[in-house]
């Protein structure tokens, strides 16, 4: 996770807009890895036995017409955004310590 997080904080330093960027971190285990940007949803499944990396990803257009396939992804992404915690990896500040902190309660 530290790795995946130090790529992010690589891609923030050369992003020309940063504060656009809304990261949430959340410590339950998904069985879908979802981003959106915009009217665009990313919905990955977590598969059994298979890196995450290995199995497929769906593009999907939240206008589109199959609003229950993208109706219930796009209320999962609702459900996981609302519980998750705000995050930002600012290439500015010790981040790896507010991670420590986010989680432990």
């Amino acid at each position: 996770m530290i790795a995946n997080l130090e790529t992010l904080e690589a891609t923030i330093r050369a992003c020309r807009h940063p504060a656009n960027l809304e990261i949430r971190l959340y410590d339950t285990l998904p069985s879908l890895s979802l981003y959106r940007a915009g009217s665009t949803l990313l919905a990955a499944p977590f598969l059994h036995g298979a890196l995450a990396i290995h199995t497929f990803q769906l593009e999907l257009d939240l206008r589109a017409s199959d609003a229950l396939l993208t109706g219930t992804l796009l209320n999962d992404f609702e459900r996981m955004w609302t519980v998750a915690r705000p995050f930002l990896p600012a290439p500015d500040r010790n981040w790896r310590n507010e991670l420590k902190i986010l989680f432990t309660d």
